[in-house]
Formats: C-alpha cells, structure tokens, sequence
C-alpha cells in the first residue's frame, strides 16, 4: 500500500529541520558581515531555497556568479540546496505517477515508462554536457548539472534497482537487469567525468 500523504509527511520531517536551521544561521552570520545588496542576493537564495527552485534559480544566475562554476562562490551560502530541490521536484512527480500504475495494477508498465525516461533523461545529459563543452560562451551552459529533467536518469537507476524484482518480465533475468544498471551507472561516471 501507498500513502502519499506518509510519504510527504516523512520527507518533511526528514528535511525541513535541517534547512530551516541552516537558513536561520546563515541569515544571521551573513547580515553580520555582508552589504545590503549582496543580503538581497542571500535573501534570493533563502526564498528559493524554502520554495524548492533553487536549482532553477541558480542555473538562472549562474552569470551573477552564483554557482559552483563562479570565483564568487564564497558569497552563496545556500548554495548546496540546488541538489535538494531537485530532490523535491523529482519527488513531487514520482510518487503520484507510482500511486497511478499501482492503482491500476500495472507496476510493469511504470518499469518500462521509467526505463524510458532514464533513457531520455540520460541522453539529454550527456548531449547537453558535450554541447556545453564545445560551445562553453553559451548562456546557461550548466543546465546539464542544475535541471531535474537532465538529473532525473540519477534517481530512476535506484528506482528501477529496487522496482524491478518485484515485476516478472518475461525472458528478462532480474539480477541481469539490475546488473545492466550498475554497469549503465559506471560507464557514465567515466564518460562524463571528464566534462
């Protein structure tokens, strides 16, 4: 069974402490030491933090120098929140597309639609990457590392990881499958660290 209800309860519990705590500190040690303008940009960083976009607002920003890729870092505090809005976005869809086949009783249909979207997602980062490499003057050039849709592919491995043995496809081993995955898993790691 599936509440989603359990499910968004648990996850707040889980984060909100730790990032209201973190927002409180940093709003206080900050306002001790900053200009009001570079306030107004934690204040930014605050307001999407809490909304769950800062993600999007840091790839936005990115020329302001607000991102890991910037020599202005040391002026983003809330920085490391970009991973967990894109944690609270994918997890806003997911669950609710999982409650839909489960309802309608077709588990192996969200398998094979999320082995689709990991394959797109997947896809999307890498030619984004490479796209980004070769044409590095580009405007927004890291949405490969900032967007839920090019991140998705990193979730769905766990996903289909633990989804899959509990579905028979016929002629498919599980323990091949996920097999498949972690292999999937390294060979982008190496592929792509060295974008």
């Amino acid at each position: 069974s599936i509440s989603l209800k359990q499910f968004y309860i648990k996850r707040a519990r889980r984060l909100l402490p730790t990032l209201i705590v973190s927002i409180l500190i940093t709003l206080i040690l900050f306002s001790l030491v900053l200009s009001p303008l570079n306030l107004v940009k934690i204040y930014e960083t605050v307001i999407t933090s809490l909304t769950g976009t800062s993600n999007i607002y840091f790839w936005l920003t990115e020329g302001r120098g607000f991102s890991y890729f910037s020599e202005k870092i040391e002026l983003t505090p809330l920085l490391i929140t970009w991973s967990l809005s894109v944690e609270e976005q994918f997890y806003l869809i997911l669950p609710s597309l999982l409650y839909f086949f489960l309802k309608n009783n077709a588990l192996k249909k969200f398998i094979y639609f999320l082995a689709v979207i990991f394959f797109v997602s997947l896809t999307l980062n890498i030619t984004y990457s490479l796209i980004a490499e070769k044409f590095s003057f580009l405007k927004y050039i890291s949405a490969h590392y900032y967007l839920t849709p090019l991140r998705a592919y990193e979730f769905i491995i766990g996903i289909l990881l633990v989804w899959t043995p509990k579905v028979n496809i016929k002629n498919l081993n599980q323990s091949l499958i996920q097999f498949f995955l972690l292999v999937i898993i390294i060979l982008y790691t190496f592929i792509i660290s060295d974008y």
